[in-house]
């Protein structure tokens, strides 16, 4: 290299560091993490939220089939007896094969 062209040095050499980094460049990289920061914060922002709409789902469907059970059981409905009727015939009514 001849004496009058400087020497370039790459933005990452030991010469303090950040000391060669353009501006323009560090910039952009901090509001860069500044949005991934909020992406982040939105995220769980929306997640907590939709954690408390399930918990809120889970409520009125447990209130429900608590309505539902004290219906049945004002009908008379017993849960402990299964069902009297089947379409399945029973082993004695089936026609012999021939």
């Amino acid at each position: 290299m001849s004496a009058e062209t400087p020497r370039r040095v790459p933005w990452w050499d030991h010469q303090g560091v950040g000391a060669n980094i353009p501006v323009r460049a560090i910039a952009t990289t901090l509001a860069g993490g500044r949005r991934c920061r909020e992406i982040s914060r939105q995220q769980k922002s929306l997640e907590a939220h939709r954690h408390e709409l399930i918990k809120e789902l889970v409520r009125q469907k447990e209130g429900a089939i608590k309505e539902f059970d004290e219906e049945l059981a004002k009908l008379g409905y017993d849960g402990a007896h299964g069902r009297k009727r089947s379409h399945h015939k029973a082993a004695g009514d089936k026609k012999p094969s021939e």
